[in-house]
């Protein structure tokens, strides 16, 4: 089937249907709809952490950042998003929650900084039932997209710079259900017709963060090594159970699926201890990715996809950093960013902005990080159409001194 045809359907059920989703538009991309998989402090700047030396952004952004970080901290993330759906005048209203992030790192003296994380990359995550006729239902539904294993290692170089090295493992999974049902009694019958999918490659990321003064410059490289032909997994069944007889086919093959690299730069900038200025960008090398199954089960379910750049800044200010006797509100994070992201299919893109809150917790050694995103979404192949979403994320960083060198030797 082809894909625009299948989507525009597919958004048709959605407007005259029960539904819950992260995006309609994400069975247009490959994988899901990409997610950001920065720690809360970082999405409170609507991601622009690749240039930030920061122990609570993580090794999200910059898996250099770990090699400035002394004390074992650790990072999580959940959201919730709404989506308004608008075509041409229909509107709907979708809705999702998931586990964004979970990470820690812990420093070990002379050896350096050690991390793991787990993190969501994309989503396909949506469900739908919608009645068909007088006695006629359908339901779509699909739940699956991207997650990432990560270990990582950072060390400070006589604080000229930090660098960072990690080895990732990505998981691609993906579930999809269609099934009709008709309690017509002169020949309805149900159907029920599944796909499962999935695959994993290995990845490297490596980053640097080098301090200028009250300037920090950030680069940031994911590489991708695919596995060859044939290692992801395919799955169909298709069953039609009538009065009389239970057909059931099955069809399981292996597929070629190739996940792409990606590229990211960034700079940030203190000019007192009340601010933070980030900005950064990244490219995603979708054109290093393939995604075919065998011609007898879907010839055309290949995609077209294009490189993609996002790029984000962000600000953060705190009232009264360094103030002995401060009120509480004085030492509260405020944030703010802005965001512009290319998606893969190539004609569709998102923009947002976010307003984040950092809540200082256990007096100095913790942080809850409350942001609100606010953005659209929209692709130029379904004229009229267009998603507004607002995501509400929590996250919930804390750091604390293992060791300390009391400098007695003995």
């Amino acid at each position: 089937m082809n894909n625009k045809l299948s989507g525009t359907a597919i958004v048709a059920l959605f407007l005259f249907g029960s539904v819950s989703a992260q995006s309609i538009l994400s069975v247009e991309y490959p994988g899901g709809l990409p997610l950001a998989h920065s720690t809360g402090t970082s999405l409170g700047m609507e991601g622009a952490g690749t240039g930030v030396q920061n122990d609570y952004f993580g090794m999200s952004d910059n898996i250099a950042n770990i090699g400035a970080t002394t004390r074992a901290v650790f990072s999580g993330v959940a959201s919730l998003n709404l989506v308004q759906i608008s075509d041409k005048g229909s509107n709907d209203f979708l809705y999702s929650a998931l586990p964004r992030l979970l990470s820690f790192e812990v420093p070990v003296p002379t050896l350096g900084t050690f991390g793991f994380s787990f993190d969501q990359r994309s989503s396909t995550d949506f469900s739908q039932t919608s009645i068909t006729g007088a006695s006629d239902t359908s339901r779509l539904a699909s739940v699956g997209g991207i997650k990432a294993w990560q270990l990582g290692w950072g060390h400070a170089i006589s604080r000229l710079m930090f660098v960072g090295l990690s080895y990732e493992r990505l998981v691609y999974s993906s579930y999809t259900l269609n099934r009709f049902s008709s309690n017509d009694p002169t020949g309805g019958f149900p159907l029920v017709d599944t796909s499962k999918y999935s695959a994993g490659a290995n990845a490297m990321r490596a980053g640097i963060l080098i301090p200028v003064r009250k300037f920090v410059f950030g680069l940031n490289g994911e590489l991708v090594f695919n596995g060859p032909p044939g290692t992801a997994k395919f799955s169909q069944t298709g069953i039609v159970d009538s009065v009389d007889s239970i057909f059931q086919n099955n069809a399981s093959r292996g597929f070629v699926l190739r996940l792409p690299s990606s590229f990211s730069v960034g700079v940030s900038y203190i000019p007192s201890p009340k601010w933070l200025l980030a900005a950064s960008s990244d490219m995603t090398f979708w054109s290093q990715y393939s995604y075919e199954l065998p011609n007898n089960i879907d010839s055309t379910s290949s995609y077209t996809v294009h490189n993609t750049i996002s790029v984000a800044a962000g600000a953060q200010f705190i009232p009264a950093p360094t103030m002995l006797m401060p009120q509480y509100w004085q030492i509260m994070q405020y944030r703010a960013g802005i965001r512009y992201s290319q998606l893969p299919d190539g004609t569709s893109s998102e923009s947002a902005f976010t307003l984040g809150l950092g809540i200082p917790l256990l007096h100095g050694g913790g942080l809850l990080d409350l942001d609100a995103e606010f953005g659209r979404r929209s692709d130029s192949h379904f004229s009229g159409y267009q998603e507004n979403f607002v995501q509400f994320s929590v996250g919930l960083d804390g750091g604390r001194q293992w060791s300390q060198n009391t400098g007695v030797h003995y």
